[in-house]
């Protein structure tokens, strides 16, 4: 998919490494964003911000300080750093300020997706090594699609299964909005 031109299967393998390096990212921003609207849906816009200094000296920190030995990736480093502080900083907050968490069981909710993930995981692992991806472009897509659709289908419904109360909510809220 990625070499064409003057792409090589080198370049290929450098990207990949970087984007497994952000990944730990993902989660950050994925708690990060929705906290960050929280806090300006509530007109507190110069906190986020002010996170936000605390966040780039995590990145200077870790980055001057790693790329030397790791070169670019050093700068990922410092940049999955980043989102780490900022949204452990704004998770403080906003259990501080906002009390958004006080109703809600978050360890019950993290343990739930914690073992929908994992036993996503492993079904993608199984089933990208039952459907291996052959030379052919349509043979990837066809491994991906196998491993990752039903490996997503195992996630929601696990999820599902352990009634999570957000997908429930989110459930409701979909059946509800079709009825009309």
């Amino acid at each position: 998919m990625f070499e064409r031109g003057e792409f090589t299967p080198e370049n290929t393998r450098v990207t990949a490494l970087l984007l497994l390096a952000y990944l730990p990212s993902l989660l950050a921003a994925a708690v990060d964003q929705p906290l960050i609207f929280a806090f300006y849906a509530r007109k507190h816009t110069l906190l986020p911000n002010m996170v936000q200094g605390a966040a780039v000296a995590a990145y200077l920190a870790v980055a001057f300080a790693s790329y030397r030995a790791w070169g670019m990736y050093g700068l990922v480093a410092g940049n999955v750093a980043q989102w780490i502080v900022h949204a452990l900083i704004m998770i403080g907050l906003a259990h501080r300020q906002l009390n958004v968490f006080a109703e809600q069981r978050m360890g019950a909710a993290l343990a739930k997706i914690g073992l929908a993930a994992g036993a996503m995981a492993g079904v993608c692992w199984g089933l990208a090594r039952l459907v291996p991806a052959g030379p052919g472009k349509a043979s990837a897509l066809l491994s991906l699609v196998v491993a990752g659709g039903l490996s997503s289908l195992v996630y929601g419904g696990l999820l599902w299964w352990l009634k999570l109360d957000a997908l429930r909510f989110f459930g409701a809220a979909v059946g509800k909005k079709f009825k009309k």
